[in-house]
């Protein structure tokens, strides 16, 4: 092992193959050997006397063709164009590195004394054999707490409990990495909440209160006699059904629970929601429905909803059925089926009506909120079109409450008014937002007719709205007082807020709560219930979550679900931040996005104008006329599941997040999702156009599959990474970086709509990484792209693609359009403008679409540097890089000049190579570190 004086963490060896330097995630050197010929230092030919730049990712960096012996050069960063120090002669590899945390452990376990706290596993680099454990009391070291677990004593009572964890192996101890401590230890808990207590009671283990209302009240009394304490609210099991606690006034979202500044201890002190030990809790914003019976004429079964007939109850259009040991959500009926093509406009019709009414707005941007109604908008479409015969029923049961569901853009949910019958004309309770979304040979779908309930769909559903009768369609193994059924009854399970309208304006932020294995299920859908108008791409990010947040910071969940709803998981909007979902938890079975938080003026978010903002707009200012300090930012993902997104509104995210910066995502595991996997930086708000500051951002070992659902839904022009708006500058440090992540499988629609002119394939802007707007600054290395769709589309400027494998079948896609396997556009000023993205030592091993073009662009005069790459086209040799240049004038232009080309890198199904690396400088990748543990 030769060692390398001033650059810390750098080595260099040689064993049977090529030399290696590794360095530290953020240091740059600059190494030459004297062996000759010369050698490629991460693929870049070294000329005698200069040396060449390595960006060091704390990865290995090769030196091919260096013989045992050969000296080798380098120079620090801080020396750069000084003295080359010599590092000595190679030898052998030095033992494996010694272990890295990529995961922190977090504490598990109920924060009261006599019981007994330990970790999750963490995950960690260079394979640890061993672990040393030392537990902490206000971060001083307990003497003798040493084990992997600990018992709480009277001497942790008001302190907070961590444990820090040393790896080691072979080569010796890494760093220690100390968990997130626990909030403040109680004696007991300090409020107990459990399904056979009573409202009237103290709330403690021996006298609990019934609801999670009754505890709030209690919380509050002890937050206004204490701010500066952190407070444990402790479930017993079972399933807690939660009523409707508020209306929001504007656009109609009803609430179960809002916590505001009263409930909000001062940090660093937490409000914490866990379980009993060994129970399971969950919080359901839904109500059991009982009284079936069976329909004899149909085979249907039947309920009575009277809380419906009388309007006490809100409507829904969906709900969850466990059979055995499954559950499984039943929908209103939708034709044609999703799974099947579209009904398509049979004739435009002109508009009638007056258009009427404008939209509230907030700081200048408009808000088009997702119910119906007219908004008076320059570009409102028709509220009228021609279908043909047979596809919409004029003499339909309950005509007013059925929805027509446009695709075209982003999903629109509109009541039917009325259907004139004898020229098959129907007429929209709204008028759409765009002049074209009701042209001739537009798709639709009909929605919620009775009608068309069957026998042969098993689980559909139809709530007649007048009568309050539900009606419910069997499936397979049901049997009446055996299977269960829960309906929705609110829409966000809990808010924090600290908007004026929903009692608070305080202009403090709210939150430091903690919910540690607590799951939340069963919420209503929004769009469904009201109906929904989408106004442009982005809008989704303004979707009701089951916990929904206004100006809120510091709330953790970790552990448990988001299940079962019919929105978005979470919704936290403008002014939140720090919102951290981690430890294991589970996102899934959800009718819009997975974790949200977002400053996208979505219509159950705005400030409610105002004094309701948390101060005045000036005071959001950060002293250069930018507002930093409200961008949603400290966000962490890490170590969680999310899957099956986008079931009611399909232009939905796994993860949306806002502007912002320092946000880390890793250790994900996403897959089965309608359209976006990670869905960040998305710039809609005019104040903040130039000063997006989204910067720091990180995502990593990240795995995800099946998004677009096979193919079965609408969603177009997404992709598993889709960021817009500017990620970072020249300085490396602040670029968004992308690493070790496997996605996989990103399916168009194969259902077309028209132009007026052409039809058009849906999705043929599906991608893996989709850098959209004004970006800049992103950084995606050692990472693959495997299976169907597209890899990548690049817009702006400063973007690095290095060390990573693109791999995968381009015919897969139905629909005459082309498929480029790589980079179907790219935006760059010019050949003297900074770089758009520059290319290198990567694989493309592909079976082209209709296409054997590799970039998809005129790239003559665009500054795309590009080298030491595999280009690989099944069956087909290459010929054509671009639009305008052929391989030959784009390798004169100096473009890949050390790249290889129609050679198999004959990739095993693990994507190590099967005979050799054909890539010289390339990493190998192991995708088994993807995805969550």
């Amino acid at each position: 092992m030769i060692s390398l004086p001033l650059v810390p963490n750098v080595w260099t060896s040689l064993g049977s193959g090529p030399l290696e330097i590794r360095a530290a995630r953020g240091a740059v050197c600059y190494a030459i050997s004297d062996s000759r010929p010369a050698p490629a230092a991460r693929g870049f030919t070294l000329a005698a006397g200069k040396p060449k730049s390595i960006q060091a990712t704390g990865q290995v960096w090769a030196l091919t063709q260096s013989p045992m012996g050969a000296t080798v050069l380098y120079q620090p960063a801080a020396l750069k164009h000084r003295l080359l120090y010599s590092a000595g002669t190679i030898s052998t590899p030095p033992a494996l590195p010694v272990p890295a945390v990529v995961t922190a452990p977090a504490i598990l376990g109920f924060y009261c004394v006599g019981q007994t706290l330990s970790c999750s596993a963490g995950a960690w680099t260079n394979a640890p054999s061993s672990f040393a454990y030392q537990w902490l009391r206000n971060l001083t070291p307990i003497a003798g707490a040493n084990a992997a677990t600990y018992v709480l004593t009277s001497a942790d009572l008001g302190a907070s409990v961590t444990r820090s964890t040393t790896p080691g192996n072979a080569s010796g101890s890494g760093a220690s990495t100390t968990a997130f401590p626990t909030p403040a230890i109680s004696a007991a808990p300090d409020i107990v909440v459990s399904l056979s207590g009573s409202d009237s009671a103290a709330g403690t283990l021996a006298a609990p209160v019934a609801t999670f209302a009754r505890a709030q009240t209690l919380l509050r009394a002890k937050i206004a006699a204490n701010r500066n304490a952190g407070y444990l609210i402790l479930f017993r099991g079972g399933v807690y059904f939660q009523t409707i606690g508020k209306t929001q006034s504007y656009c109609g979202v009803t609430t179960a629970l809002t916590m505001t500044y009263a409930d909000t201890p001062a940090a660093p002190n937490r409000v914490t929601v866990a379980p009993y030990p060994g129970e399971a809790v969950t919080i359901s914003g839904g109500l059991p429905v009982t009284g079936w019976a069976v329909d004899s004429s149909t085979g249907f079964w039947t309920a009575s909803l009277p809380a419906i007939a009388a309007g006490t109850q809100p409507i829904f259009n969906e709900m969850w059925v466990t059979n055995g040991s499954s559950t499984a959500r039943s929908q209103w009926t939708i034709r044609p089926l999703m799974t099947s093509e579209y009904y398509h406009i049979a004739s435009a019709q002109a508009a009638t009506g007056t258009l009427t009414g404008s939209p509230p707005s907030y700081r200048g941007e408009t808000l088009y909120a997702s119910n119906f109604g007219d908004y008076g908008q320059g570009n409102q479409g028709t509220n009228r079109f021609g279908f043909n015969p047979g596809e919409i029923d004029p003499a339909a049961h309950n005509l007013a409450s059925i929805r027509i569901r446009f695709e075209r853009r982003q999903l629109s949910v509109v009541p039917l008014a009325s259907v004139d019958g004898v020229n098959n004309i129907a007429t929209l309770s709204s008028h759409l937002l765009f002049t074209d979304d009701a042209q001739v040979n537009q798709p639709y779908r009909v929605c919620n007719a009775r009608e068309a309930l069957s026998l042969s769909v098993p689980g559909e559903m139809y709530l007649d709205t007048v009568s309050g009768v539900l009606t419910y369609v069997p499936r397979p193994g049901d049997a009446i007082g055996v299977t269960t059924f829960i309906a929705p009854v609110v829409d966000e399970i809990i808010r924090f807020s600290n908007a004026a309208a929903d009692g608070d304006g305080s202009g403090s932020l709210v939150g430091n709560w903690i919910f540690s294995d607590i799951n939340f299920a069963h919420t209503n859908s929004y769009t469904l219930r009201l109906g929904r108008l989408e106004s442009d791409q982005g809008k989704f990010t303004g979707a009701v979550g089951a916990i929904a947040g206004v100006g809120a910071a510091n709330v953790v969940f970790s552990g448990g679900s988001i299940r079962h709803t019919g929105e978005s998981a979470t919704a936290f909007g403008p002014g939140s931040k720090a919102i951290s979902f981690i430890a294991g938890a589970q996102y899934f079975d959800l009718g819009a996005n997975g974790p949200t938080v977002s400053d996208e003026l979505g219509m159950n978010l705005q400030w409610f104008g105002g004094s309701s903002a948390p101060s005045t707009p000036t005071a959001w200012n950060d002293g250069d006329g930018n507002i930093s300090s409200f961008l949603p930012g400290y966000n962490i993902i890490d170590n969680v599941v999310i899957h099956d997104t986008g079931i009611n509104v399909t232009n939905s995210a796994s993860i949306a997040f806002g502007r912002g910066g320092f946000n880390s995502i890793k250790k994900v595991t996403m897959y089965n999702a309608a359209s976006f996997g990670i869905a960040f930086g998305l710039d809609r708000a005019p104040y903040l156009t130039n000063d997006t500051k989204q910067t720091n951002n990180y995502f990593g070992y990240i795995l995800g599959y099946n998004f677009g659902m096979s193919g079965t839904t609408g969603a177009q022009d997404f992709g598993i990474f889709y960021l817009s708006g500017q990620q970072g500058s020249s300085v490396e440090s602040t670029k968004t970086v992308i690493e070790y992540c496997w996605v996989r499988d990103i399916y168009a629609s194969s259902w077309p709509t028209y132009d007026g002119t052409n039809y058009i394939a849906r999705g043929n802007n599906n991608f893996k990484v989709y850098v959209d707007q004004v970006g800049r600054g992103v950084i995606v290395r050692n990472s693959v792209f495997s299976g169907v769709g597209n890899a990548f589309q690049i817009k702006g400027t400063l973007h690095e693609w290095t060390n990573n494998i693109a791999v995968g079948d381009y015919t897969g896609l139905t629909q005459s359009v082309q498929h480029y396997p790589m980079l179907p556009y790219v935006a760059s000023p010019s050949t003297s403008g900074p770089a758009s993205i520059s290319i290198s030592e990567s694989i493309f091993d592909f079976t082209p679409g209709d296409s054997t073009t590799l970039f998809y662009a005129n790239l003559a005069s665009y500054n795309m540097p590009s080298d030491n790459n595999l280009f690989f086209m099944r069956g087909a040799t290459i010929s054509r890089m671009s639009a305008d240049m052929s391989k030959t004038q784009w390798l004169a232009a100096g473009r890949d000049a050390h790249s290889v080309f129609d050679v198999d890198p004959r990739l095993n199904a693990d994507f190590t190579f099967a005979a050799g690396n054909p890539l010289p400088g390339f990493i190998p990748i192991d995708v088994t570190v993807a995805g969550a543990t």
